[in-house]
Parts: structure tokens; sequence; C-alpha cells
């Protein structure tokens, strides 16, 4: 019986670099530093692997417009 392998391998979102989980078991949600580029990313789907950068870093940077005068 043949049984369907899970891919392993994400791309970073901000330099395209392929990630390679293959040591690891990710689950949506889980945090970390992209190696390539340093980028926020976060798992946020495992079936297929997809990942999007940390929406908390962007919040807490976040400029909302205004000038410092």
């Amino acid at each position: 019986m043949s049984v369907a392998k899970q891919t392993k391998v994400a791309f970073c979102p901000d330099c395209d670099e392929e990630i390679d989980f293959s040591q690891a078991s990710p689950k949506v949600g889980l945090k970390f530093a992209c190696p390539n580029c340093d980028a926020n990313l976060e798992v946020i789907s495992v079936n297929p692997l997809k990942l999007d950068w940390d929406d908390e870093v962007f919040d807490d940077d976040w400029d909302s417009g205004e000038e410092d005068w």
C-alpha cells in the first residue's frame, strides 16, 4: 500500500528561499525567522505547507501615516 508523502518544503514569501522542514513537524502558528533573509515568518497551512509574514511583528512597526514633526 502506498501512502502519499506530505511535502515538507515551503518558500519564504520575502526572498523565495526554499525552506526544508523534513527534520521538523511544522504546525499552523509556528513562528520563526527565515534562515536566508531573517524575515519573521509563520506557518499558515500544513497541507499544503505554506508560509506568510508574521503579522504581529508588522503590527508593532506599522506606520500610522502621522508625521513626526
